[in-house]
C-alpha cells in the first residue's frame, strides 16, 4: 500500500506514461507471486460519457490475470469520477471486508474526453489490489512478452457509463406479515318467524356485526314482523306484531374466499303488540318476552364489499304470557287468544355492506 501512495503524484509532463510503467510493474509483480484470489467490489459514480463500472472490473480482472468471482468480495473500492479543469481526476479509495480502510488514490488525467481515464484508472486499481491482498501462494512465473503487452486494456474500448452512478445491490428486507384489519358490517333483511305469533310472522330486520379478526363476529339485530292475519274471537279479532332485539356471538367455521359460515348463539328480548276488534281485552296490549338459543349465519360474497346473508336461529322461548280477551261484554266468557310457544324458530334472507 506504501508503494502505491508514494507512486510520484506530479507527473505534468506526461502522467499517462508514468502510469502504464506503474501497471506493468504492478503486473509482473502479481504474476511472480499471486496473491490469494480475494475478490472485490467497485462502488462506480461517473459523468455521462466515462467508462462504465462493468467495464472497469472487467479489465482489472483482466490486468490481474485472474477470472471474475461471484464469491463474496474481500476489497471493497469506491470510485468516482470527477471533472477539473481540462481534465478529470479519479479518486480511488478501499477498505477490506470489515470496513477498516486500506489506502486509496487520486489519479489525474489531463484529456478533454472522460473515456480516455479508462487505462489510467484500470492500471492503478489493480496496482493497488494487488498491494493491498496478502501473498501466501506462488504460481509459476509467465514471460512478459509483446503479445502481453499489447493486450493491456488500453486496446478495450470503454463502452459508456450510464448516468446514474452503480452501487451495490442489497438484500430486500422480508415482508412482515400485515396485521389484518377489523371488518364493520352492517346489512337488511326480510324475515319470517314461526313461535311467537299466532301465525307465520313476516317484516323486516338491520343488522350489525364487528369482526376484529377473521374468526370472531360480534353483532346486532332488530326486526319488525306482524302476524300472518288475525285471531279470531267470538264476534272480533286481535292482531298481533312482534319488535325484537338481540345480539350474536360466532366463531367462524369455513373461511373460503367466496363464502364464510358461523355457528351463533345469541339472547332477543321482544315485545309483542296485540291489537283488538269488537271485544275487550282482558291484559295489557304489550308484553315481553326473552329468548335464547343458537343459529348460523352465512356469509356469501357478491363483490367487494357486498355479501347476500343467510341467517337462522332456533330459540327458547323463556317467558310466555298469555293473551286473553273478554267476550260479550263484562260477563262474558274469557277466551284465550294466544300463548307463544316454547320453541320459535326464525330465518332471514338479505344483503351486507362491509366498511372495512
Amino acid at each position: 500500500m506504501e508503494f502505491a501512495r508514494r507512486i510520484p503524484e506530479a507527473c505534468e509532463i506526461d502522467a499517462r506514461r508514468v502510469l502504464l510503467l506503474s501497471g506493468l510493474v504492478c503486473a509482473a509483480m502479481t504474476r511472480s507471486t499471486t496473491a490469494i484470489a480475494a475478490p472485490f467490489d467497485l462502488a462506480w459514480s461517473a459523468p455521462e460519457g466515462c467508462p462504465s463500472r462493468d467495464a472497469i472490473v472487467d479489465a482489472t480482472y483482466a490486468q490481474l490475470g485472474e477470472p471474475r468471482s461471484d464469491a463474496a468480495p474481500e476489497l471493497l473500492v469506491t470510485g468516482s469520477v470527477a471533472k477539473r479543469g481540462g481534465g478529470f481526476t479519479v479518486t480511488l479509495s478501499m477498505t477490506d471486508a470489515a470496513g477498516a480502510p486500506v489506502g486509496g488514490r487520486e489519479v489525474p488525467v489531463d484529456r478533454p474526453r472522460c473515456e480516455d481515464i479508462f487505462e489510467s484508472t484500470v492500471l492503478v486499481l489493480a496496482m493497488m489490489i494487488a498491494v493491498a491482498r496478502p501473498r501466501e501462494a506462488t504460481l509459476p512465473a509467465r514471460p512478459a512478452d509483446q503479445s502481453e503487452v499489447s493486450a493491456l486494456p488500453a486496446a478495450v474500448a470503454p463502452p459508456q457509463q450510464p448516468a446514474e452512478a452503480h452501487k451495490p445491490t442489497r438484500p430486500a428486507r422480508p415482508k412482515t406479515p400485515e396485521t389484518p384489519r377489523p371488518r364493520v358490517f352492517v346489512g337488511a333483511a326480510a324475515i319470517a318467524s314461526r313461535g311467537l305469533l299466532p301465525s307465520t310472522g313476516v317484516g323486516v330486520g338491520v343488522s350489525a356485526s364487528y369482526m376484529p379478526n377473521p374468526l370472531l363476529l360480534l353483532g346486532l339485530d332488530a326486526s319488525f314482523e306482524q302476524a300472518v292475519g288475525d285471531v279470531h274471537a267470538g264476534e272480533g279479532d286481535v292482531a298481533f306484531r312482534l319488535f325484537r332485539g338481540g345480539m350474536r356471538v360466532g366463531v367462524s367455521i369455513l373461511r373460503t374466499k367466496h363464502i364464510q359460515v358461523f355457528p351463533l348463539i345469541g339472547a332477543s328480548l321482544g315485545l309483542i303488540q296485540n291489537t283488538p276488534h269488537g271485544y275487550e281485552a282482558h291484559h295489557y296490549p304489550l308484553r315481553s318476552t326473552f329468548l335464547v338459543g343458537p343459529g348460523a349465519l352465512a356469509r356469501v360474497r357478491l363483490g367487494s364489499a357486498l355479501f347476500l346473508d343467510l341467517s337462522g336461529a332456533v330459540e327458547v322461548v323463556l317467558v310466555r304470557d298469555r293473551f286473553n280477551a273478554l267476550v260479550n261484554g263484562a260477563n262474558g266468557a274469557l277466551v284465550s287468544v294466544h300463548r307463544p310457544s316454547a320453541l320459535a324458530g326464525r330465518v332471514g334472507l338479505g344483503l351486507g355492506f362491509d366498511f372495512r
